[in-house]
């Protein structure tokens, strides 16, 4: 059980970092000051505020509050931990793949994140797993 424990206790620490950097990157894109941009990203300031009204909101909303949440239920423990890291990992996973196909490959921190989102996935189902086996085994006896 201690294991488990040290599973709930990573997964959370990352959401954290997750749920911090994206709030920030979201306020910066709904701000839309172009002097937070860096040279690769300044095109971004020529497109117009609808071309990212949902990409921002999304950020903001999935990967920096649902972090945020799935962070807390990871430290509390909750038995959909598992799945809820299951699900941000995949989201931010694909999130980052879809990124990459439609403006390509323009920073060192897009295959981070990929990596990131996929380890936040693999300790999310490996926190499932482990309750499920728990719950069964506890069942059984």
């Amino acid at each position: 059980m201690k294991k488990a424990k040290k599973y709930y206790i990573i997964l959370g620490i990352i959401q954290v970092v997750i749920a911090i950097c994206f709030i920030v990157v979201g306020i910066v894109i709904e701000v839309n000051t172009s002097i937070f941009l860096t040279n690769k990203l300044h095109f971004i300031s020529n497109f117009s505020y609808p071309f990212f009204f949902i990409p921002d909101h999304f950020i903001l909303a999935f990967h920096g509050i649902g972090n945020l949440i799935g962070a807390f239920f990871s430290f509390m423990r909750f038995n959909f931990t598992g799945k809820l890291g299951v699900f941000l990992g995949t989201l931010l996973f694909l999130w980052i793949i879809i990124q990459i196909i439609i403006i390509g490959l323009i920073s060192f921190m897009q295959p981070l994140l990929i990596a990131i989102g996929f380890v936040e996935a693999i300790l999310g189902y490996t926190i499932y797993k482990k309750l499920k086996k728990q719950s069964q085994h506890n069942y059984y006896y």
